[in-house]
């Protein structure tokens, strides 16, 4: 099977995948809303059902409790990810802060834009993956000392046989559409390693990656320094 990573994607072929991805996105929410309710009505059939078959105070208590066990079931696994989206959303609502920008979520087709504004050379497909129902995007978009900058971080649980996929991306556009200099991305790698990203230069940018969505990545006191090293690598 071939990884995400291995697939590119030019800029001419973007406009395909922003149309197919917003219409994913835009299920997924249907999706999320509509799944809760979907899942309450035959549950609540089957407890009604459950206490009227032999019409005892003992099936009453019995079709009572089941329901009452399987909301319960269903309120602690929708709190248990929405805590998980908070903290992250949490942390990416400061990185764009920090940038002076916005933080888009579950929006492919703000990531494709920003794509085709500062950076309109091939990507790797990784950065172009659509939230959907097990899968969630967060984008924050700003400037750091003159350059753009993109801060992705893609979630996508397993299901089925799609295979979980967890990472950080960051891109730093110059405006100049300068290359980074070797020396500079040397000193770039130095301070990237320790913090679990890999480095590579790209046309007029660089592409900082992480296989992990810790929301922990986002330290102030290393993630603002690596981004300014960034930058300065473009100057």
């Amino acid at each position: 099977m071939t990884s995400v990573d291995e697939v590119w994607v030019q800029p001419a072929q973007r406009a395909g995948l922003r149309s197919l991805g917003q219409q994913t996105e835009l299920l997924a929410r249907v999706m999320r809303f509509g799944l809760p309710i979907g899942a309450a009505f035959p549950l609540t059939l089957f407890s009604f059902g459950l206490a009227t078959a032999r019409g005892t105070a003992g099936s009453a208590l019995r079709a009572a409790a089941v329901l009452l066990g399987l909301v319960a079931i269903m309120t602690l696994s929708i709190l248990v990810w929405h805590s998980r989206r908070a903290k992250m959303t949490t942390a990416m609502t400061e990185v764009a802060h920090s940038l002076g920008g916005v933080l888009v979520l579950d929006n492919l087709g703000e990531t494709i834009g920003w794509l085709d504004r500062c950076l309109p050379w091939p990507t790797r497909m990784s950065i172009l993956l659509p939230g959907s129902m097990g899968a969630r995007r967060w984008c924050a978009m700003g400037s750091v000392a003159a350059c753009a900058v993109l801060v992705s971080v893609f979630r996508r649980a397993r299901i089925k046989s799609t295979s979980p996929v967890h990472r950080i991306d960051v891109f730093v556009s110059a405006a100049n559409g300068r290359h980074p200099a070797p020396e500079a991305l040397a000193i770039l790698s130095q301070r990237a390693g320790p913090l679990g990203f890999d480095v590579v230069a790209t046309q007029g940018g660089i592409h900082l990656s992480r296989p992990d969505s810790d929301p922990g990545s986002f330290a102030a006191a290393g993630f603002g320094p690596l981004l300014e090293a960034a930058s300065a690598a473009l100057r």
